[in-house]
């Protein structure tokens, strides 16, 4: 049987890996660079008005995963460009998609689906490029040694196994 916290680092995984085909065939390439995420501000620009999907837009249906796969692709971007970040999940939490978070040895931990949620609410002021520069070049920041096994996912604990 699979860990719960494997399921949702999955999930956070396949999709941000469907948002990068998605936004491939809208001619858009996301190569997991923080450069990358003005392709995504400039797609949200042109789908929301005042913080709603246009009427028809690919954001009008499906929204909640939408948001989830931006949010998983912002994370990976934050990750794969900080040195000593990881991805903290907790599967047994009703709201596990939300509070998702991305911690770092520096002791910094923020989470990238509610800063995506904030965007879609409060527009340009909660810009997803400046959010993961900031992050990246300062508040994820770890100059030090990432410990062996930083990122492994321990396995949930069985209650019937003692020994």
């Amino acid at each position: 049987m699979e860990s719960y916290m494997a399921s949702l680092r999955k999930d956070i995984k396949s999709s941000s890996n469907l948002l990068v085909r998605t936004f491939k065939t809208f001619g858009k390439p996301l190569d997991y660079s923080v450069e990358s995420l003005r392709h995504i501000e400039s797609f949200l620009d042109k789908e929301l008005i005042n913080g709603q999907p246009k009427k028809g837009s690919f954001l009008s249906s499906g929204l909640g995963s939408k948001i989830f796969a931006i949010g998983a692709y912002t994370g990976e971007v934050i990750i794969k460009n900080s040195n000593g970040s990881k991805w903290e999940t907790d599967d047994k939490d009703p709201q596990g998609e939300i509070n998702v978070a991305i911690t770092s040895l520096n002791g910094t931990t923020i989470w990238p689906v509610q800063r995506v949620m904030k965007r879609i609410m409060n527009g340009k002021e909660d810009d997803l490029f400046v959010y993961v520069k900031a992050a990246v070049e300062q508040h994820m920041k770890y100059d030090g040694e990432v410990p062996a096994g930083f990122d492994d996912v321990k396995p949930e604990s069985k209650w019937w196994k003692f020994w």
